[in-house]
């Protein structure tokens, strides 16, 4: 399976065209009375990764975990990287290559944004993710 993260020209310029998570935490614990603590969101009981990618989805500009968003949809992924008139890239990554790279991806149950077809992955580590699994990168 083809996925797809779309960025803008800036963010891929700040990054050095690499797919960069906003830190490195890669484990969460849910707290009651958290806006994204909410019933059948699929949180489990203390500390985990699909906790912190359940808290990456809902919101990973208040929640900052070593997950990278990315989309099913090229035309998603392209949405994002062109957001407010910029223009961006579309980075395809290839699933299959995953394993042998290090990199997990969660496919969620529960979607707060069922539209953008996401798939949360991560580097085993919590790094960046490797360059092996990209496949392609066009200017948007």
């Amino acid at each position: 399976m083809k996925l797809y993260r779309g960025v803008s020209k800036t963010i891929d310029e700040l990054n050095n065209g690499r797919l960069v998570p906003k830190s490195d935490v890669i484990n969460a614990v849910p707290c009651a009375g958290e806006d994204a603590v909410q019933a059948g969101a699929g949180f489990e009981c203390g500390e985990g990764d699909l906790n912190s990618c359940i808290f990456h989805q809902y919101d990973s500009s208040n929640y900052k975990f070593a997950w990278v968003s990315t989309s099913k949809s090229f035309e998603i992924a392209k949405s994002f990287a062109k957001h407010g008139g910029n223009i961006g890239y579309v980075y395809t990554l290839d699933t299959t290559l995953f394993e042998d790279s290090g990199v997990i991806a969660k496919d969620l149950n529960f979607k707060f944004f069922p539209i953008e077809q996401e798939i949360s992955i991560r580097e085993k580590n919590g790094n960046a993710i490797p360059s092996s699994v990209i496949i392609d990168k066009v200017e948007v």
